[in-house]
């Protein structure tokens, strides 16, 4: 083990280190099998920061199965080291098969200034088909990225049933957040076929609770839902 990293592990385990009102080694607050050492992301993020620009860190000395929290120092400190976007990006790809925790998906945008969305839609399109679920949810969560962009709404088209709770979880914030700008096309699609049950309930729970979707539209909503709730009955009991 290299000094630099026995520092930075020492730093994030240690006892005066800030910690969350969770159970210390809850691994299930970060959705993962990877242990939590229960610090704070604030102070994860800062950690990473202060050794990102440290030459004597190497990647290659990490370990991305001991916990949650060293497991998003490895990428703060990667994406930090790299300078384009299309970098950020294959780093990203080469790393985010490793990844076991919507944490390390959901801190991952905040070091990656978007390109325009044209260049992104390439990386969308190829991250949403892989077999690895943290690396779709990813994709959905920097999309959220581009929400004012009048063409943000080019990101529904690769929405697609899915049966991993947290990818289904940031498909939902992506057409909740798309529905305060491009309400139109969002409400298109939970009319469609493609807005499975668990994706179209999610959605609609997620306008309900924003601030940001008049009342009016929200009401749409809950109308569209209980229309679809009769629709289920009916078909049930013709069964």
């Amino acid at each position: 083990m290299k000094d630099a990293y026995r520092r930075l592990v020492g730093e994030l385990e240690n006892p005066k280190a800030p910690r969350t009102s969770y159970r210390l080694g809850n691994a299930n607050l970060y959705g993962s099998e990877i242990r939590s050492i229960g610090v704070k992301i604030p102070y994860v993020k800062e950690v990473a920061a202060r050794y990102a620009a440290d030459p004597s860190l190497s990647l290659a000395d990490f370990s991305l199965t001991d916990s949650v929290e060293l497991t998003i120092c490895f990428f703060i400190i990667g994406l930090r080291r790299c300078v384009s976007f299309d970098e950020k990006m294959a780093f990203l790809r080469e790393r985010l098969p490793c990844a076991d925790s919507w944490a390390v998906t959901d801190v991952c945008p905040q070091f990656i200034k978007p390109a325009p969305l044209g260049t992104y839609l390439p990386y969308y399109r190829e991250f949403i088909a892989s077999p690895y679920p943290f690396v779709r949810r990813f994709a959905y969560v920097y999309a959220l990225s581009y929400r004012r962009d009048e063409k943000a709404a080019s990101f529904i088209g690769g929405i697609k049933k899915e049966s991993e709770y947290y990818v289904t979880m940031a498909e939902a914030w992506l057409l909740a957040t798309l529905a305060i700008d491009h309400y139109g096309d969002v409400l298109a699609f939970l009319k469609s076929k493609r807005a499975y049950p668990a994706l179209f309930r999610k959605t609609i729970s997620k306008c309900r609770d924003s601030f940001r979707i008049p009342a009016g539209r929200k009401e749409e909503l809950m109308a569209l839902r209980e229309e679809r709730k009769r629709f289920v009955g009916v078909s049930a009991n013709k069964r």
